[in-house]
């Protein structure tokens, strides 16, 4: 019954002590060969820790613009949009007309002031009852003008005219009453108050040309801000332009604690928000510039010429600005060198969002794991 408990085979090898010199198999092929492949990756991994190097990036967010910046158009005076003479993507040259604009008021005023210039201009009696009729002319103007006040005020109360309508005809008595002053107060000395007037007259004519806004820039359009019978305020954005002739940057804006490691010449690799990274790699450049001091929301908006685009790209953080100088590549569709291949197949344009990064420096991979070590065993 005992003998069953064991296998022949065993109890014949316990019989044989002439077989005990024999070497008993520890570890297969299959072992030493699995030690082996572990042996080499941990010297593989010891080599890569002291020779390797791990790139120590900045991340930021930011914009591809053609030159890093963008031009604007500006009003220099209030008034009425009357016409727009140019829309999006449109090539404009150095003088060409924009946009115009209307100022009842201001019109009213220079034709006063020609009056009055006309009249003042003559001599002895003509002059005296030239400057009699205009003021009487001035005074009818001026009575028709008050009753058309109260009359359009009534209107504007029942909901059946615009103010606007109303503060035209108000502006223009106002005209009127300025020049009903200007002569009152006409004063012997005529040749003086000849060239004070035509100094009005000059100064009006400039602010008429003022009107008509010209582009002070050679470039495309990117923006028309303003549409025909819009209200514009001295210092309004009305047109974006941006120059053609300038290569694709990227301008991003990264924090202020950060951004501070970045230099002159550093590698940066930026991705387009057209374009998947993961398929198509990222294109290549090198930081161009650094700007000193972070940027203030008015600095920002300056620079992108869009609040909302500022406090997107910013956030709550005070950035610093850096320029990325793209490297081109003629051969590839999109005309930039990208970390993968060619790139996508499509065209890169302006005012595309992009995320990128700055390599500020390298280490080795052991100089990670050396402060974990000292840490753990409370040395240094």
């Amino acid at each position: 019954m005992a003998s069953n408990l064991f296998r022949k085979k065993a109890l014949e090898r316990l019989s044989s002590p002439e077989r005990l010199d024999e070497l008993m198999r520890v570890t297969s092929p299959v072992g030493w060969l699995a030690l082996a492949g572990l042996a080499f990756a941990i010297v593989a991994a010891l080599l890569w820790g002291v020779v390797g190097r791990i790139a120590v990036k900045v991340d930021g967010k930011g914009i591809l613009m053609r030159g890093g910046a963008v031009y604007e158009i500006t009003s220099t005076l209030a008034g009425h949009v009357v016409s727009v003479a140019v829309e999006p993507g449109q090539l404009v040259r150095v003088g060409d007309v924009v946009l115009r604009l209307e100022q009842p008021e201001l019109r009213v005023r220079y034709e006063n002031t020609k009056e009055e210039l006309a009249a003042i201009s003559g001599h002895g009696a003509e002059q005296a009852v030239a400057q009699a009729q205009l003021l009487s002319r001035y005074q009818t103007r001026a009575a028709e003008l008050r009753k058309k006040i109260e009359n359009q005020r009534r209107l504007v109360e029942r909901g059946l005219l615009t103010g606007s309508q109303l503060l035209q005809t108000q502006a223009e008595l106002t005209a009127t009453e300025e020049s009903i002053a200007n002569l009152r107060a006409a004063s012997a000395g005529r040749s003086v108050q000849i060239e004070q007037v035509r100094a009005r007259l000059r100064e009006l004519e400039a602010q008429l040309a003022g009107l008509t806004l010209t582009s002070p820039y050679n470039g495309r359009v990117l923006e028309v801000a303003a549409n025909v019978g819009d209200l514009v305020q001295p210092g309004a954005r009305l047109v974006t332009l941006e120059d053609p002739s300038q290569p694709l940057k990227a301008v991003l804006f990264v924090p202020a604690a950060e951004g501070k490691k970045i230099a002159r010449g550093m590698r940066a690799n930026v991705s387009p928000s057209t374009v998947r990274p993961e398929e198509y790699g990222f294109i290549l450049g090198h930081v161009e510039e650094v700007s000193e001091f972070p940027l203030t929301p008015e600095a920002l908006k300056r620079i992108l010429r869009n609040e909302q685009l500022a406090q997107e790209l910013a956030g709550r953080a005070t950035p610093i600005r850096v320029t990325v100088e793209l490297v081109e590549e003629r051969d590839a569709p999109s005309g930039f060198r990208w970390t993968s291949g060619k790139g996508p197949p499509v065209q890169i344009f302006p005012g595309t969002l992009c995320q990128g990064s700055v390599v500020v420096e390298t280490k080795r991979p052991i100089a990670y794991i050396i402060p974990l070590v000292k840490r753990a065993t409370g040395a240094g």
